[in-house]
This record gives C-alpha cells, structure tokens and sequence, in this order.
C-alpha cells in the first residue's frame, strides 16, 4: 500500500526561532550605529570603540593576522532551542532558546602598555550589548505576542564572561570575548497553523563573511 504525503505545503518559511536570531542581529545594528552617532556628537576620545560590526553566525576564529576583521564586533549565534514547560497547543509550543552574543575586543599582544586593551573594550561591548539587549522597549524583541500562543514571552541576560578565541592565543593581536549569554522564550508554530505575522526589521545579509545590512 502506497502511502500519500500528509504535508502538502512547501516547508520555506523560517522558524520562529530564526527570526528571533535575525531580530537580535538588526536591533543591535541599528542601535550600535546610533550609540556611534552619539559617542561621535559628544566628542568623546574613545568614539572609535563605538564603532561596532555586527554578525550573524560568524565562524570564528577571527583571521587577526591579515588584519580582515574589523574590530570590535559582536556575533550573534543560535546556539539551542528547547522544549519549555507550560502553555502549548496543537499547532503552537512553547520552546526556550540560547543565543551567544560574543562580543570581540581586539589590543596589541605584548605591549606592557595595551596587553589588558583587548579584555577592557571587550567588555566595552558587553556593556553596550547588554544595555541594548536589556532596556524595556526590547522586553518583547519588537515580538510582543499580539495573540495568546505567538510571540516573544520574554528575554534575559543569562552571563557575561570573558574567553580568548582559540587558534589565535599566538597571534600578533591579543583578541578577547566577552560572551553575553540571552535566553528567549516564544512560541514556535507547527505546520498545522500559518504562524502569526510580525513586524520586523527588514533584514538583509548580503555580505560573504556574514557582515549584517539592514534596511530599516
């Protein structure tokens, strides 16, 4: 007995887990960008440390030597999405995800002087990160649910720490991480149920090195 597709659909739609991750990636761009444009009106002398690149999925290690990276940056990354107790339904469940926003802070190996650059603008970027991430108007990631079962529940820092990449402990320029651990929780729908629309951010990634554009 020959036995029928139940699934007629195409299945191209990204999960809402994916939006999220690209939403992380376009607020920090936009709000980055803005924080530059403040640090440069307020003549600060450390502007430059303001002047954040933002990524999506980058693989790292960073490539120092050839100088091709810009810093700082910060990379955002899905690192896990997880069933969560409470409220499903048959087309929508209730799922927790992680995602590891690295924060890369970049000082001259070796200098007596710089040697502690790297951790101090590393951390620079957590804290803008952090802030970005945790101020009210982005309780909901701009997905607040507008029905019961969609949406973004909430969002929380988890951790900050500091780490050295590996593969480049050697390398002429000393490179710290200051990971900023997120924790989400949303509803992710099944193909029983078209899903809820949001507004977001038009994303686009057109960059090979996964440099993130937006057009907002």
């Amino acid at each position: 007995m020959s036995q029928n597709p139940i699934i007629t659909d195409l299945i191209s739609s990204p999960d809402t887990v994916e939006l999220i991750r690209d939403q992380i990636a376009a607020i920090l761009h936009l709000e980055l960008s803005n924080q530059k444009n403040l640090a440069d009106q307020a003549g600060l002398t450390d502007a430059a440390d303001y002047d954040v690149a933002v990524y999506l999925e980058k693989q790292f290690p960073v490539d120092v030597a050839g100088g091709s990276e810009k810093f700082p940056a910060v990379n955002v990354q899905l690192i896990q999405s997880d069933y969560a107790n409470g409220s499903s339904q048959v087309d929508a469940n209730k799922r927790t995800a992680v995602f590891y926003l690295d924060c890369y802070g970049c000082g001259n190996a070796g200098n007596a002087d710089t040697d502690n650059a790297a951790v101090i603008k590393a951390w620079k970027v957590g804290r803008l990160v952090r802030n970005i991430i945790s101020a009210g108007q982005y309780t909901y990631l701009g997905m607040r649910p507008s029905v019961k079962g969609s949406g973004v529940c909430y969002r929380k820092i988890r951790s900050l720490s500091t780490g050295v990449p590996s593969g480049i402990i050697n390398g002429a320029y000393q490179v710290v991480i200051c990971r900023v651990e997120l924790e989400v929780s949303f509803y992710e729908f099944s193909p029983q149920a078209s899903g809820v629309k949001y507004e977001l951010y038009d994303f686009v990634c057109r960059d090979p090195d996964g440099k993130v554009y937006f057009h907002i």
